[in-house]
């Protein structure tokens, strides 16, 4: 995904393999959906408990602010580990909403 350029598409496909990464990955970037952050979040959730030195981010996508999951738990970890990072994606946010979510990075109405 490094080298994609804006306006590139990407083909995504269903879940298949193994969902935990290779040690020698060094930037990881995870995209999620709504209650699918369950898997990721594990998985975040276990590198940092391992002390991974691993660039991480995670576009997480959900319809509001009110449907993320885990939202407290997700900013506790980005505030205590510098190398993951957020980006929250909120497709039908009716309006512009100062979230109360620390390390919040902002909002689309469009992905």
């Amino acid at each position: 995904m490094h080298k994609l350029k804006i306006g590139e598409k990407v083909k995504i496909s269903p879940p298949l393999g193994d969902f935990y990464p290779e040690k020698s990955m060094k930037n990881l970037v995870f995209l999620a959906a709504g209650i699918g952050i369950a898997p990721f979040y594990s998985i975040i959730k276990s590198l940092y408990l391992e002390g991974s030195m691993n660039e991480l981010t995670l576009f997480y996508s959900n319809k509001t602010d009110k449907d993320i999951v885990f939202p407290e738990e997700l900013s506790k970890l980005a505030k205590k580990w510098r190398k993951f990072k957020i980006i929250y994606i909120l497709t039908q946010q009716k309006k512009t909403v100062m979230m109360k979510i620390k390390n919040f990075s902002g909002l689309t109405s469009k992905f």
